[in-house]
This record gives C-alpha cells, structure tokens and sequence, in this order.
C-alpha cells in the first residue's frame, strides 16, 4: 500500500491515490516559515491527492532529485534528497489498509539531522 502510494504521487495519478486514502486524511506540512508549505492542515481523499500530485510534478523540476524508502518515527515514509541535501521528508500514518495521515517536513532545521546520518554513512 505505501508503495501503491508514492507510484500514484510519482505518476501523477489522482484516482490511484484516492483508492489507498482514507476518506478521512489529513495532510499536514511543516516548512518551518522558511520554505513554502501549506499554512494549515488539508483534510479530504481528492483534496490531498490533488495537492501531493502538483508539489510532486514541481519537485521533478528539480535537478538530481532522488528518493529513499525508510521509517520515519516508526511509520512508513520516503526522503527526496537534492544531490547530497535531504530535500523534504513524507511519513505516512496507516490504518485499515488507508492512509490516514500524510506528514511533510521540508523545513531545512528540521531535516539536518538527515544530512549529518548522510555524511557519517559515507
């Protein structure tokens, strides 16, 4: 399911993402005031789906991104890193077979932690 999800975002495929989507999701996003974010909560199946899928189709402008499927806090999650700089963070929170809960952190101060665990690693 967590890949049928990041394959529906990645392709831009709406319905697809609506299929793995609680009716119910809750998107939230922290870019800490620094880097744009949506300023409050996005609740909705279509309304997530549409938002994930055009921040998505922004990201592939940019050059020698790459993604890492990881945990993140003990849930299922990706890292979309620029070159050798984590770029943004997405958990995912499931329940019954749905996501529930879509976390995205692209605040800089906060995803330092992942370029220090990078540089140590190789």
């Amino acid at each position: 399911m967590t890949e049928q999800f990041f394959a529906a975002v990645a392709g831009g495929d709406v319905d697809a993402l609506v299929a793995v989507l609680s009716p119910g999701v809750v998107l939230t996003s922290d870019g800490g005031g620094q880097v744009k974010a949506a300023r409050r909560p996005i609740t909705g199946a279509d309304k997530v789906a549409r938002f994930l899928v055009a921040i998505a189709a922004q990201g592939f402008t940019i050059p020698g991104l790459r993604t890492e499927f990881t945990d993140v806090n003990g849930t299922p999650g990706v890292v979309v890193w620029a070159g050798d700089e984590p770029y943004l963070v997405v958990s995912l929170v499931v329940a019954g077979g749905r996501v529930e809960q879509v976390l995205l952190v692209v605040n800089p101060a906060k995803l330092t932690g992942l370029r220090v665990r990078s540089a140590g690693a190789t």
